[in-house]
């Protein structure tokens, strides 16, 4: 497995982790990654994805994603996420 396969995965792990119930109310924003949308565009290289419980709030380049007042922030660089 090369390197940002191992990042994708540790990633995956960690995400898993995190997921709480629907009704939990503290967003997590994972920032600075590399967002891969899995319809075959181009990855996103400083991306956001932005969760709530087991839901995606929000996903897209750093420069256009809002993170919601209190989200806990997650470092994401090196990693790649596919929301």
């Amino acid at each position: 497995m090369g390197g940002s396969s191992w990042g994708f995965v540790v990633l995956a792990v960690m995400l898993a982790g995190w997921v709480r119930p629907a009704g939990a109310q503290q967003p997590i924003a994972f920032v600075h990654a590399r967002i891969i949308d899995g319809n075959g565009g181009s990855p996103i290289q400083d991306g956001v994805v932005v969760t709530r419980g087991d839901r995606i709030l929000a996903a897209g380049p750093a420069r256009g994603v809002t993170i919601p007042p209190g989200a806990r922030r997650i470092e994401a660089r090196g990693l790649s996420i596919m929301p």
